[in-house]
């Protein structure tokens, strides 16, 4: 069912290079029998339209190693009708999530899946054009409908919480899982007004305040940002087009598909 979805997804983008950095391998000791059966419920619950359900054990697995591949056979692992004996049913759990989510009509999210997939794959950026998918009515409505964009790091789709926000024409997220996946040290000041992001390699540290745009770079040099953070929902809220310009990366925003996908050279 994903060979479909992800010949479609590849068939939307061009190319553009990039020093490939990827963030979602593991240690395959890291993964253990428990994943393997939550990805084989995953795919007899995806098989049968359980698309919420499937979501449920496709989650953790995601975010403990998206890039995994796992190999099923019917009747040995699945249903008797599923596939003939001897077919290998072969998924990532990047895969068979963007799957559900193209099913549910979470199509920012699943694109955004489909970026982090090309990037995963060919080290390369994306250069998104209009198309004829994206132009069908019921889609662009779905996409219309769901005012958080999706947001994919390198060959990750982040699972924000809160969502993403688009206000002022810019991409904000919290700055906590996000200092996470790029491996910065997030430093609070009492009384979690001020904070500072720390890059060990190289050394390099910013300091923010919360409401103001001017930035303190290592102690010493000022720089402003586009847009000041500001609290939501118990979390602070910076604007991606402010991280991906202090971190020197690259900012893809594809409106139509209400997709932000910033691409960084993250060290090891």
């Amino acid at each position: 069912v994903g060979l479909a979805w992800a010949l479609m997804l590849c068939l939307l983008f061009g190319i553009s290079p990039i020093e490939p950095v990827c963030l979602g391998d593991v240690s395959p000791a890291e993964w253990n029998q428990s994943d393997r059966e939550a990805m084989r419920q995953a795919v007899i619950l995806v098989w049968r339209k359980k698309y919420h359900e499937a979501m449920e054990c496709l989650l953790p697995v995601y975010k403990k190693s998206p890039y995994r591949s796992e190999t099923f056979y019917a009747p040995k692992d699945l249903p008797p009708d599923f596939l003939p004996e001897g077919v290998p049913c072969q998924h990532t759990p990047i895969e068979l999530l963007s799957i559900a989510m193209q099913r549910m009509g979470e199509y920012s999210k699943a694109f955004a899946m489909g970026s982090a997939m090309h990037f995963h794959n060919d080290g390369t950026s994306m250069r998104f054009s209009e198309s004829s998918y994206l132009g069908m009515p019921h889609i662009r409505r779905e996409i219309l409908m769901r005012p958080s964009p999706a947001v994919a790091v390198n060959d990750l789709w982040i699972d924000f919480a809160p969502e993403p926000l688009f206000r002022d024409g810019s991409v904000f997220v919290p700055v906590e899982p996000l200092a996470d996946v790029l491996h910065l040290k997030l430093i609070w000041k009492k009384p979690r007004n001020a904070f500072v992001l720390r890059r060990e390699k190289p050394l390099q540290e910013w300091g923010i305040e919360v409401g103001k745009k001017e930035v303190t770079v290592s102690s010493h040099e000022k720089l402003l940002l586009k847009d000041a953070p500001f609290h939501y929902r118990d979390s602070l809220m910076i604007s991606m087009y402010d991280v991906v310009t202090l971190l020197e990366g690259c900012f893809h925003w594809y409106p139509a598909a209400r997709v932000l996908h910033a691409t960084f050279a993250v060290p090891n």
